[in-house]
């Protein structure tokens, strides 16, 4: 719902008010293709039946953290003032909005097991085995309520007919997030404290200091030409807000997951009460003392003018820096790393009673960083990222009905997160040292190509042939449009699930061998890249394979559209239109996902059978649709 209402003070003076209100409801469930009876449930009272994780097959059951629902009732209040001076136009205004947001989910509360094989999944986990579960009695149903409040001003100056700048400056804060029911915490030393404390999520306000300057100019060198010279640079936040810390709500201590990694299960699978008996529980918080509000530096500068035979051309510089990103990751699963002399880390395992085999380089007390916790998953801000680009667009108008257009767009995106919350689980290895896992964003694509064109038959009414008359009914009056594109593909990460017994870290990702490409590509679906060029890292070790360094098949697609009006009278008429998606059916692949990017997998760290195979297309078959249209 929005009212406005606008008033005009003198032909100068010009103000408007809104007032919104929106009520957003989501509510997510699963819909299960084979009916579990609940007396089958890992966990009676479950909501579902629980998830089942093995590398070589899709996961078994529901997602873990359905169901779900949101309702999120938003109040809008918005005044601007327009005010005509001269050569000035300013531009001044208010904003607030009052966030109310209710949610509840039920994470992990019917348990999550992840296995290292397909063969330890059917003997029941011997080693490796990962277990992830809400005991009974979590609750997370949280009554979030925010208020977020914006002003500016702005001033377009026209200092002479061919150059104007525009000048502006934005403030806007956030208040710090709370609930109505006092159900929010903080855990501000992960490293020494024993236990989670309600109270406030963070210690200060990161938003009090979001001021945001803008500059932008655009100017034309030469009178009676069409040469225009713009550019622009900004500073954007990205305040912190409710729907941010969602999956941050299922924390202690009015949520309990309990997590145990690398464990035998044989005794206890599938009883995840029994099997997460005296382990943990995990901890999701946000850095207490150190969260800044997002922030993003976009700049451009852009030449636009018109070359010989009538093509209008636009090149354009693109660029945006990202300072302060939020990033998911863990931080207290695996031992206090040890430096060796070559830089590299190495994390001990644990020793083994003495009627155990014993584990070479193992360390007494090689347990989580803080006993006191199982995982403890931290949203920080202080993920990085940089875009660069080169924009190139050109277009004519070639007379006759007919028009062409293409752009290109080279680029490059680097990041340390590309999700904005990647949880754990995601290609970090080690989330304390973040710029081990910076490399090319999950969106980056170097090269793009797109090309539209339309053209309108020369015959028919009022076209240069066949005026009228029955051949002017059949064959005047069509049009024919289309899009061509092509991009490379997006990259993606080769990863490894090799756990060895007594060591509580394990790698994400391989080793290169030495000599071999970081993207050792082959080509065909079935195994699009070559895994002979991985090994599996040593016990204790991360693997030295980047982040996003195989990139996945490139695309290419031609659609058209073909349509006619056929014209009853002055009132009425008909419109006919064929459209054809993928025209040349060209089969284009994703990248590889699920068990095809695990390299290696088990306790033995053999290979996987699906390595490298790409399961899913990115588009379609060729699809031929029909449309009648009638006006009147």
């Amino acid at each position: 719902m929005t009212l406005v209402e606008s008033h005009i003070f003198n032909p100068s003076v010009l103000n408007s008010f809104r007032f919104g209100f929106t009520r957003p409801v989501e509510a997510i469930d699963n819909v299960a293709n084979i009916e579990v009876p609940s007396d089958l449930f890992f966990l009676p009272g479950a909501p579902g039946f629980g998830q089942l994780n093995a590398p070589g097959l899709s996961p078994l059951g529901p997602l873990p953290s359905f169901p779900e629902t949101k309702v999120m009732n938003t109040f809008q209040f918005a005044d601007d003032l327009l005010i005509q001076r001269g050569a000035h136009a300013l531009k001044m205004g208010v904003q607030v909005h009052r966030y109310r947001w209710d949610v509840a989910s039920s994470s992990y509360k019917a348990s999550a097991w992840s296995f290292t094989s397909l063969e330890s999944f059917i003997q029941g986990g011997p080693g490796g085995t990962r277990l992830t579960v809400a005991l009974p009695g979590s609750d997370d149903r949280t009554a979030f309520r925010q208020t977020l409040a914006g002003f500016y001003i702005q001033d377009d100056f026209r200092a002479s007919s061919r150059f104007q700048i525009n000048l502006g400056l934005r403030y806007e804060f956030a208040t710090v997030i709370a609930d109505r029911g006092g159900k929010t915490s903080f855990l501000a030393d992960s490293v020494r404290d024993s236990q989670v404390q309600v109270g406030p999520l963070l210690e200060k306000n990161p938003s009090l200091r979001n001021f945001s300057p803008r500059l932008g100019m655009s100017w034309s060198p030469w009178a009676g030409r069409d040469t225009v010279l713009s550019g622009g640079f900004g500073i954007y936040y990205d305040p912190l807000l409710a729907h941010i810390v969602g999956r941050q709500k299922s924390t202690l201590p009015f949520y309990k997951i309990a997590e145990v990694p690398n464990f035998d299960s044989t005794a206890t699978f599938p009883d995840p009460v029994a099997a997460a008996a005296g382990a943990p529980f995990q901890a999701r918080i946000l850095d207490y003392r150190n969260t800044t509000s997002p922030m993003v530096l976009r700049y451009n500068f852009t030449l636009q003018d018109r070359l010989p035979g009538g093509w209008r051309l636009r090149a354009s510089y693109v660029g945006a820096r990202g300072n302060h990103l939020f990033r998911s990751y863990e931080a207290n699963l695996f031992p206090v790393p040890e430096i060796r002399e070559d830089g590299s880390l190495f994390f001990p395992a644990k020793c083994p009673p003495p009627e155990q085999p014993a584990i070479p380089d193992c360390r007494p007390h090689a347990g989580p960083v803080n006993p006191a916790f199982g995982g403890i998953n931290v949203l920080s801000s202080d993920a990085q990222s940089f875009y660069n680009s080169l924009q190139l667009s050109i277009n004519k108008a070639l007379g006759g009905g007919a028009s062409l257009q293409g752009s290109y767009t080279y680029s490059k995106s680097v990041d340390d997160a590309s999700a904005q919350f990647p949880g754990f689980g995601s290609e970090s290895q080690f989330g304390l040292r973040r710029n081990l896992d910076r490399g090319l964003s999950d969106f980056d694509i170097r090269h793009r190509l797109v090309i539209h064109y339309f053209y309108a038959s020369p015959l028919g009414r009022g076209r240069r042939w066949l005026h009228s008359g029955p051949l002017s009914r059949v064959f005047g009056d069509w049009r024919l449009g289309g899009i061509v594109s092509f991009r490379t593909g997006v990259p993606f990460t080769p990863l490894v699930r090799v756990r060895t017994p007594g060591y509580l870290f394990s790698a994400l990702r391989p080793n290169l061998l030495p000599g071999r490409s970081n993207n050792p590509i082959l080509g065909g679906p079935e195994q699009y890249y070559d895994p002979s060029a991985y090994s599996v890292p040593p016990p204790g070790t991360l693997g030295n394979v980047g982040r996003n360094t195989l990139i996945a098949p490139s695309s290419f697609n031609m659609d058209i559209s073909l349509q006619r009006e056929f014209f009853l009278d002055a009132k009425r008429r008909f419109q006919f239109r064929v459209e054809v998606f993928n025209l040349l059916n060209h089969t284009n692949f994703r990248r590889v996902i699920g068990s095809g990017a695990f390299v290696f997998t088990g306790t033995s760290g053999r290979r996987g059978s699906n390595t490298g195979r790409i399961g899913q297309t990115a588009t379609t078959a060729r699809q031929i649709q029909f449309a009648l249209r009638f006006s009147f």
